[in-house]
């Protein structure tokens, strides 16, 4: 019983820190990118070594290619 408070507890906080986090933003539009899109065979296999990360902007219909780090990604919101 204890082990499921515990869980709800640490969930509400990492809402709370998520809520201060600021958004990922196209740098175009400035607008919030909808989602993450996954990795090519290109990307993966051969540019492994890059942090290349690939978001999608609604507003500009475009894919927009990011050098992150999961580090630095931690920085942000979610998408």
């Amino acid at each position: 019983m204890q082990n499921v408070a515990i869980g709800k507890k640490l969930s509400a906080m990492d809402e709370a820190t998520a809520a201060r986090k600021p958004s990922l933003k196209c740098y175009k539009c400035n607008s919030v990118y909808h989602y993450r899109l996954r990795r090519n065979w290109f990307f993966k296999n051969l540019l492994f070594f890059l942090p290349f990360k690939i978001y999608f902007c609604g507003h500009c219909v475009k894919k927009r290619y990011l050098l992150l780090t999961d580090k630095q990604e931690m920085k942000y919101k979610p998408v």
